[in-house]
């Protein structure tokens, strides 16, 4: 039995008007293709900056301790929404706009 590395490959021949339209339909399928993923993006970041955030985990994102926050909040700097239980709670959104205004810098080794 002999090793056969023969490649056979298939042509199809279409008339170029609907080879066109394929290819028209192909485009308009890739532009909301496209579309639709900026669109889950835009969602995706809207709905993390409007995660709302416990008192406790934004002072670990933020790197502060509580009464820096609470400061923070009564001085204006940061907007906290009332909680019904646990006191201040804060959006995403409040806490990545007040990082990049008010954040400490990285230290550099």
């Amino acid at each position: 039995m002999g090793n056969n590395t023969e490649i056979y490959q298939t042509v199809l021949m279409i008339p170029q008007n609907e080879w066109l339209l394929v290819k028209a339909q192909l485009r308009e399928l890739q532009n909301a293709t496209n579309l639709q993923k900026e669109n889950t993006q835009k969602q995706t970041q809207e709905e993390e900056y409007n995660k709302v955030i416990p008192y406790d985990e934004a002072c670990k994102f933020l790197g502060i301790g509580k009464q820096s926050l609470i400061r923070a909040k009564n001085e204006g700097r940061i907007k906290g929404i009332r909680g019904h239980c646990r006191g201040y709670s804060y959006r995403m959104g409040d806490l990545i706009q007040y990082k990049k205004n008010f954040g400490r810098r990285q230290k550099v080794a």
